[in-house]
């Protein structure tokens, strides 16, 4: 289930670059407006929860050439798709929220009152002897 626990604020018009692509080099450059954008928590698996945001925008260039062993073969005609909208998503873990600045997000998180991220300090098994922090998000009732 889906659930709204807050929003991201971009504060000023930016692009923004998609290369989640199955080439390397393949990209789409992204114009987003400045604005906030609700980010939300899919939890319909209990071990499993993200924190999603989209963002729609336009399409300012794309390289999506043909290329063998890296090198471009063939034309493409990278003006094709400029203009047209465009929508760029993240994903991450809930517990990557806990600093003030989430570095997959593209600008801070501001949550909504009804949600908290909790630290909890633990041992480390890896580094016996220093303390370490892991951030949870949680729903307040």
């Amino acid at each position: 289930m889906k659930k709204q626990i807050g929003f991201v604020t971009i504060e000023k018009d930016c692009v923004v670059r998609d290369n989640g692509y199955e080439c390397a080099a393949w990209y789409k450059d992204i114009a987003i407006k400045a604005g906030e954008y609700p980010v939300y928590l899919d939890d319909k698996e209990p071990d499993f929860r993200s924190v999603s945001l989209t963002v729609k925008g336009t399409v300012v260039a794309d390289d999506f050439s043909s290329r063998y062993c890296g090198n471009i073969i063939g034309t493409y005609d990278r003006n094709k798709n400029v203009g047209k909208p465009s929508t760029k998503y993240y994903s991450c873990a809930p517990y990557t929220l806990g600093s003030k600045v989430s570095y997959i997000l593209p600008g801070p998180i501001t949550f909504l009152p009804n949600w908290k991220m909790v630290a909890t300090e633990f041992e480390s098994n890896l580094f016996p002897g220093e303390k370490r922090i892991l951030y949870k998000l949680v729903e307040v009732k």
